[in-house]
């Protein structure tokens, strides 16, 4: 190998090896959160509740507007038992 290529080489490795000792130091440990106080708890379930009860009432309304919708465009179809009782 000629010089030029031993230089670039050795950047390229020197470069790596920056790179690979600055994601090390992006994931360290973060220090364990506090623990929650009983009001916080509550507070937090409150808010769960609030947004489980909004998701239910808007699944509801928009299942109710696809019922309405499909009512009013389904084709009309004929039974083929009753077309059997008219014979």
């Amino acid at each position: 190998m000629n010089t030029q290529a031993m230089k670039k080489n050795k950047r390229i490795l020197f470069a790596g090896l920056m790179l690979s000792m600055m994601t090390l130091n992006v994931h360290a440990k973060l220090p364990p959160a506090p623990p929650q106080t009983e009001e916080q708890k509550a507070e937090a379930a409150a808010k769960a509740k609030a947004a489980a009860d909004k998701e239910t009432a808007l699944l509801e309304k928009y299942q109710d507007k696809a019922v309405d919708r499909y009512k009013k465009t389904k084709p009309a179809t004929k039974s083929v038992a009753k077309d059997a009782v008219k014979r």
